[in-house]
């Protein structure tokens, strides 16, 4: 049986820091709370859907699947690529923004569970499968 463990999903981190950098670490970490709470709504929104698609880019990237950032962008306006491929990647890409978009709303409520738990990685992949086939009759 295969047991969940959740640090394995945890960002890795030092076991040690140099002195030096403690202090420049914790002024960042500060400055960037402080920053993220003056933020008016509107932009907070703004922001994180461009984080969505970097995040899609890059971990489509990891994947094997270069989707460019402009066609991604493209995708969430409904202009769909020509070429199948291009146009299968594009529709990938809006299936991930989606989910993540769900899931972000699901974190801001207090209710997500467990990243690592069998249950959130089905409602994960039902999730995406489904954005997956509602893209592909849109197009």
């Amino acid at each position: 049986m295969i047991t969940e463990t959740p640090p394995r999903l945890e960002p890795c981190l030092p076991d040690t820091l140099e002195p030096g950098i403690v202090d420049p670490i914790a002024a960042l970490s500060t400055s960037a709370e402080k920053l993220g709470a003056r933020l008016h709504p509107e932009t907070a929104g703004s922001l994180a859907d461009l984080v969505r698609v970097m995040n899609c880019y890059y971990s489509n990237l990891i994947e094997g699947h270069n989707t460019k950032p402009r066609e991604i962008a493209d995708a969430l306006q409904n202009l769909f690529n020509a070429d199948g491929e291009r146009r299968n990647l594009q529709r990938e890409a809006i299936a991930h923004i989606r989910v993540q978009r769900e899931i972000d709303t699901i974190y801001a409520a207090g209710l997500l569970a467990d990243a690592a738990s069998s249950q959130f990685i089905r409602w994960l992949h039902r999730k995406a499968f489904a954005y997956t086939e509602v893209c592909s009759w849109r197009v």
